[in-house]
């Protein structure tokens, strides 16, 4: 039995009041880049399709609403680039979850060799990580490590 259903005691109640509102102080160092360099770019990004603006022009931009849309339906090579992505990305996406899924069914089989095979499947995943270890690990070494290096000669940034 947890302490929340024990009897005699009331569940706990959400935060109210000053109490909730400083969470959102706690989330305002990871939520302001991704506002700046993610939600910024993107809203200026659907305001521009509604204007004139021309790639690597500095002059200035009218309104024109939905004028680029419009021109944009009409346009063949629009529609051939449209077919060549859709065919990317289903001939990529298809055969990748289906032998995924086929290859998770083959692991959970109760097969001879299947702790070695679940083993190397899982090795594509965990990579990043060890490349990583290794490279900090060369970054601190005693002798030739680049940390070391640096500090021992002095080297003028």
């Amino acid at each position: 039995m947890s302490l929340a259903t024990a009897p005699g005691r009331r569940p706990a109640e959400p935060a109210t009041g000053p109490r909730a509102a400083g969470g959102w102080f706690l989330v305002l160092p990871a939520l302001i880049p991704i506002l700046v360099l993610s939600v910024g770019p993107l809203l200026y990004g659907i305001a521009l399709a509604f204007t004139d603006a021309q790639s690597g022009r500095t002059a200035p931009t009218r309104w024109i609403g939905l004028l680029n849309f419009r021109d944009l339906l009409h346009d063949t090579l629009f529609w051939e680039s449209f077919r060549v992505g859709l065919v990317w990305a289903v001939g990529v996406t298809v055969p990748q979850f289906a032998l995924a899924l086929g290859l998770a069914l083959l692991l959970g089989q109760n097969l001879r060799l299947r702790w070695p095979a679940r083993a190397l499947a899982i090795v594509p995943w965990a990579m990043p990580e060890i490349v990583v270890g290794i490279m900090w690990r060369l970054v601190y070494h005693p002798d030739a490590g680049i940390l070391n290096e640096t500090l021992g000669t002095g080297v003028d940034w």
